[in-house]
């Protein structure tokens, strides 16, 4: 749920970025749920477009999905950014933002080592070591954030000294964010290290969980889990991606993965962490970010309905909503299958379906909603009918008699 922030003022970016022209050319403008509520005032017919890093090398005209969400949605991040000549800043911010992803891409990357090399390309000028090196340091945290959408930074009522993520679900903790802050000094870690300080933002194929190996949409959907599990009541909430085409961007196209995301870079190599996901994990993971849209809307009609009916863009301006959440969502898939597999995710899925589990239903509508057990159902419906009959046959014959 990324929202609008005033980085512009307090990043310091007048103090670090330098203002010249950016090298090299970006591709043509062809533009997860989360909040945008401010229109940029940054953003003009004349302004370059912010691409997501899979797209950097490549023609965004073939990718086969409307991003326009995604641009609009940066500038609505810089929207508040106090600079002189808007555009010259913004192509300056673009050269920033593919140094990132370049130097990121490096083996054994940090924070640290991303902001020195940034200098050193004399991308970044740091007018006072320390004060500017820490808005240097903030700079590129936020910008990895963005590029990978694991988290939104907070940069307005952090101090200096610390690296700090914005609280997106209230009082909640969930695996992804357990701490929301770190101090300075953990940019020296490597970027899969540094990030499992807030959290498992990327969880990996854990082989020893063997539960749930497949689920089915018949007994665990989203009509399930607001009419009887009452999600939406008690205050108790999902919280969704809502930007699947960025799943589908850094996803693999046939045995070829797009060269330099962060979102990739930011994995750990194999065999170094029991928890925390490989490149190839991070592919599994997006993939099944997808089938869980299936799983949850697009293969039961109830479910779909009840899609059709919620308006996760409302807070969105026309630009920053991603057409393809209503194409998963809203839409019978005709090749959907009955059991889908979630390797990676099913640990979290699991905590869901245990949670429904215990659900029972106590109104007659929710028995007529629960249809977990199709079985069970038909033959409760079907004695219930019979006994009526039988009701309405007595009652018919005694008023005879």
């Amino acid at each position: 749920m990324l929202r609008p922030s005033d980085t512009g003022q307090t990043l310091g970016l007048e103090d670090t970025l330098v203002q010249r022209p950016s090298q090299g050319t970006l591709a043509g403008k062809t533009h997860v749920w989360r909040n945008i509520s401010a229109f940029s005032t940054l953003k003009t017919p004349e302004t370059p477009a912010i691409l997501p890093t899979p797209l950097l090398e490549r023609d965004s005209t073939s990718v086969g999905h409307n991003l326009s969400w995604y641009d609009w949605w940066i500038y609505s991040v810089l929207s508040e950014a106090k600079t002189e000549g808007a555009i010259l800043w913004m192509n300056v911010f673009i050269a920033v933002w593919r140094g990132v992803c370049l130097e990121a891409a490096k083996p054994h990357s940090t924070v640290d080592a991303i902001v020195t090399s940034l200098v050193d390309q004399g991308l970044l000028c740091l007018k006072d070591d320390t004060r500017g090196r820490d808005h240097a340091r903030i700079l590129v945290f936020s910008i990895i954030g963005w590029q990978t959408m694991l988290y939104r930074p907070d940069t307005g009522s952090s101090p200096s000294s610390e690296l700090v993520i914005t609280n997106e679900t209230s009082d909640y903790r969930g695996q992804a964010h357990w701490a929301l802050r770190q101090s300075k000094t953990a940019s020296k870690k490597s970027l899969h290290d540094f990030l499992m300080g807030f959290g498992v933002m990327l969880p990996c194929h854990k082989k020893v969980f063997r539960k749930l190996e497949s689920i089915s949409s018949a007994s665990f959907n989203a009509q399930l889990l607001v009419k009887v599990g009452g999600l939406d009541v008690d205050e108790r909430v999902l919280y969704l991606f809502r930007h699947p085409s960025f799943c589908v961007i850094h996803r693999p196209s046939g045995n070829t993965r797009p060269a330099n995301t962060t979102l990739h870079s930011c994995a750990a190599a194999p065999g170094v962490s029991s928890h925390w996901a490989t490149s190839e994990d991070v592919d599994h993971l997006l993939g099944e970010i997808l089938l869980s849209y299936r799983l949850l809307f697009g293969q039961n009609k109830a479910s779909r309905h009840l899609f059709r009916t919620m308006r996760p863009f409302e807070d969105a301006h026309e630009e920053g909503k991603d057409d393809s959440l209503a194409d998963i969502c809203g839409k019978k898939n005709p090749h959907s299958t009955i059991h889908l597999y979630f390797p990676v995710l099913r640990s979290r899925i699991a905590v869901l379906e245990r949670f429904l589990s215990t659900k029972r239903p106590r109104t007659w509508k929710e028995i007529w909603n629960d249809k977990r057990d199709s079985a069970s159902w038909l033959t409760f419906w079907a004695v219930l009918v019979i006994v009526i009959l039988q009701i309405v046959q007595i009652g018919l014959q005694a008023k005879q008699g």
